[in-house]
């Protein structure tokens, strides 16, 4: 669980981080009018918008995790891009993959992250969000030091590594079953215990037998 945090904990912070840079990028590095921003963050919602829409349409039998990767992927592929284009055209068609790759992390990352925790949907949500806020605290900072230092496309390829290695932390943890205990929940014990009374705590076998007893 705690590959998986840090996973998303990195998608968020390239995400957020990127957000900051890409402006900038546009206007200082590339020189582009600013209304070049506000229709490259239009088409990046007009995608995402349909994507997380279409996403219900998955069967169940595809596993989430796979589904999120190729989402981390393509949100490795965008900066890259990104860092590499100078036309509007190229850039415009970067925001597709940004699109999609919000739309699936941000719908199937709760979802999975429930199902790695299915005793505990509400605090498996909280520990998503958390990702989301963690990301939201270290990505201006993050982006604002790199541009600084290096300049605006570095700023945004090291979005594309911290994208790459949340790929690397997801890929790597393992889907294990949820044990009971593990945040803060009595273990139920084996089921027979849970849903069957042993001879001994039956009450009515213990009247039968005080009776037996005094006869």
């Amino acid at each position: 669980m705690l590959l998986v945090a840090a996973s998303f904990t990195l998608f968020h912070t390239a995400m957020l981080a990127g957000s900051v840079a890409l402006p900038l990028y546009l206007t200082r590095t590339l020189e582009r009018p600013d209304r070049d921003v506000g229709l490259l963050f239009s088409v990046c919602a007009l995608v995402e918008v349909p994507a997380a829409l279409s996403l219900t349409l998955l069967p169940a039998r595809v596993r989430k995790q796979r589904v999120i990767l190729l989402g981390m992927v393509l949100l490795v592929a965008y900066f890259l891009l990104v860092a590499a284009s100078s036309s509007m055209p190229l850039l415009i068609g970067t925001q597709l993959a940004r699109g999609v790759a919000l739309a699936v992390v941000g719908a199937l990352g709760i979802t999975y992250v429930q199902d790695l925790l299915p005793r505990a949907t509400g605090r498996a949500a909280a520990l998503f969000a958390n990702t989301l806020t963690a990301g939201s605290l270290i990505s201006g900072i993050l982006a604002g030091a790199t541009a600084q230092a290096l300049g605006y496309r570095a700023a945004l390829l090291l979005c594309g590594v911290l994208s790459a290695v949340g790929c690397v932390l997801l890929a790597a943890a393992q889907r294990h079953r949820y044990r009971p205990g593990t945040l803060g929940e009595p273990d139920p014990g084996p089921a027979r215990s849970r849903w069957r009374l042993s001879r001994s705590d039956d009450p009515m076998w213990i009247r039968d037998a005080q009776r037996r007893q005094y006869r």
